[in-house]
């Protein structure tokens, strides 16, 4: 039989039951921790029959939109899956067998994310390279989804959770944070920009676009990539125009004051961000004007559109 109470004042949630089929009652305690900018979901279960501890936690920063889990050692041994599904079941969100096209574009980005630290216009360069989708847009829900192997190793992250310390497994989880997206409902598709070929949508940290009855994602304000606010709950995606096949936008990222503006390329997918600061009395987002002009330390240099477009889609 399965006992479940909680103390408020800690957050705190004690579960006893055989967890690993045993016939041994184990003890499951389950409690939040976190300050300001950082928080998670503590799980730790005693082992009844010989006191041995086993942990994982989703302790991170509120700007991650998706977080990896590495599998402490000890629980990737057979004898004790029973614990290590009881602490995922705890932890972790719905699984799903793999990623929809926005987690699909944060994963190809983080492959295909160039600094450049010497050139004139661009700083950075991303390019994702994710196909046209027929269909609906469907923003998801959280879930996670399964990593193993060299696969895990490329997405482990200075914030990764669990296992961070120890030896480094094959085996882990991702789990994406899609409820970032649209707060508390998920009809919060915003139409920001179209002309005669592309209607372009925000939601909260993502944009989508659509051409007849096809779409793909443009843009997610993933930190490990492409920068995102200290906190999720502060919107990231601001202001756009569309100009051709090329859509300028801002992002936010707070509680910094300054959105920087940024560039893509909706047909081939390619992302720019601009080196230097936009001047504060030049809006390029106008409609009246075709060039951007940026703040230098002695000075201001200009760029119209054209030659910013023919800079972006001269990387490959």
């Amino acid at each position: 039989m399965t006992f479940n109470f909680s103390w408020a004042q800690y957050d705190s949630t004690y579960i006893f039951k055989d967890f690993n089929g045993d016939s041994i009652e184990d003890t499951l305690l389950k409690y939040y921790n976190g300050g300001s900018g950082y928080g998670g979901t503590f799980i730790e279960i005693h082992n009844g029959a010989n006191d041995a501890l086993y942990t994982m936690d989703s302790d991170g920063c509120f700007c991650q939109i998706r977080q990896t889990f590495i599998i402490p050692e000890n629980l990737t041994q057979p004898k004790n899956a029973g614990f290590l599904t009881a602490i995922t079941n705890q932890l972790l969100p719905t699984f799903r067998s793999g990623p929809d096209p926005s987690l699909s574009w944060m994963l190809a980005a983080e492959l295909n994310n160039h600094q450049l630290w010497e050139d004139s216009l661009f700083i950075q360069i991303v390019h994702p390279q994710q196909p046209w989708i027929k269909g609906e847009i469907e923003i998801p829900s959280n879930y996670y989804i399964e990593m193993k192997g060299d696969l895990l190793g490329l997405y482990r992250h200075e914030h990764a959770a669990s296992g961070a310390a120890e030896i480094m497994n094959d085996i882990g989880f991702m789990t994406y944070y899609a409820h970032n997206h649209y707060a508390y409902q998920k009809d919060t598709l915003e139409l920001a920009a179209e002309n005669e070929i592309y209607q372009v949508f925000k939601i909260k940290h993502g944009i989508i676009t659509k051409k007849g009855d096809s779409h793909k994602w443009l843009f997610v304000s993933d930190v490990f990539v492409t920068w995102a606010p200290e906190k999720l709950r502060w919107a990231s995606i601001g202001k756009m125009r569309l100009v051709g096949t090329y859509l300028f936008f801002e992002q936010h990222l707070s509680p910094n004051l300054y959105a920087p503006i940024h560039v893509i390329n909706i047909e081939t997918g390619k992302f720019g961000r601009f080196k230097h600061l936009i001047d504060e009395n030049y809006d390029p987002l106008a409609a009246e004007n075709d060039s951007m002009l940026f703040s230098l330390d002695n000075g201001t240099v200009e760029f119209t559109f054209q030659e910013i477009f023919a800079a972006l889609d001269a990387y490959k």
